[in-house]
């Protein structure tokens, strides 16, 4: 199992009006990583659950 981490910001130190990821200027970045999350075991059995869910095409609208 390759180790995978997950940054999921809420919040960012350094914009007070911080409204996602996509805002986030280059600079920004590293910090988001002092908190990120290793998926364990567990969070890739879920994933594969899902997947196996997902159906095969996606209709189109």
């Amino acid at each position: 199992m390759p180790r995978v981490s997950v940054v999921q910001p809420g919040s960012h130190p350094d914009v007070p009006d911080f409204k996602g990821i996509g805002t986030l200027k280059p600079g920004h970045l590293p910090a988001l990583f002092e908190n990120r999350s290793y998926l364990e075991a567990a969070d890739w059995q879920l994933a594969s659950q899902a997947w196996k869910h997902t159906p095969a095409t996606i209709p189109s609208p």
